[in-house]
């Protein structure tokens, strides 16, 4: 869940003593990992639908189709919120290196992660800048991977550690999402 959250899943509380449930979307493109993704829930008994929902949404004239799904609401996810949205708005916790496991890396890296020349960045647009220093530096700790902050607050992991990544997140990608491995050769 970590690397979800990270990425493109986010906890929603609505009221003031209930639970938390997690939401998640993906476009048309990433129908197939968003499936895999509701499978996981859907297995742990997160759900209460049998599959995502479809929808749409039209942004400066361009249509855009997505599918998504929440969880059922849950108590215990309740510090996971005030973890990760201490203020109502996301941030980075503090506690952030020690849930950097391989399999949060994966999941960061197939939502928000992608070659660029020969680095890699890792997307956390809706983050401060304070935040994504911290999260940088816990990926330096953590693996060992050299990496720095760039433009739009992404994480830059440089092209000496961008092999290192994909071998730590190589075993959690999932088949559909495969192709984000291999650096995209250039012609």
């Amino acid at each position: 869940m970590v690397g979800l959250i990270l990425g493109d899943g986010s906890l929603v509380k609505k009221y003031e003593g209930g639970g938390t449930y997690f939401k998640f979307a993906q476009g048309d493109l990433h129908v197939s990992y968003l499936f895999h993704v509701f499978g996981l829930f859907h297995k742990a008994g997160l759900v209460n639908i049998s599959e995502p929902s479809p929808g749409t949404s039209i942004i400066k004239g361009q249509t855009y189709h997505w599918w998504a799904f929440s969880t059922i609401s849950y108590n215990f996810w309740n510090s996971w919120y005030y973890t990760w949205y201490p203020t109502d708005k996301k941030v980075i916790p503090a506690i952030i290196e020690s849930l950097l496991t391989p399999v949060a890396m994966a999941y960061w890296f197939i939502d928000d992660g992608g070659w660029t020349g020969i680095g890699i960045h890792l997307n956390t647009n809706g983050f401060t800048y304070e935040d994504v220093i911290r999260l940088a530096a816990a990926v330096r700790s953590r693996y060992g991977l050299k990496c720095t902050v760039h433009s739009r607050n992404r994480v830059y992991i440089w092209a000496g550690s961008a092999q290192d990544l994909i071998k730590i997140v190589r075993p959690f990608v999932h088949h559909s999402i495969g192709y984000k491995l291999n650096h995209p050769v250039k012609k």
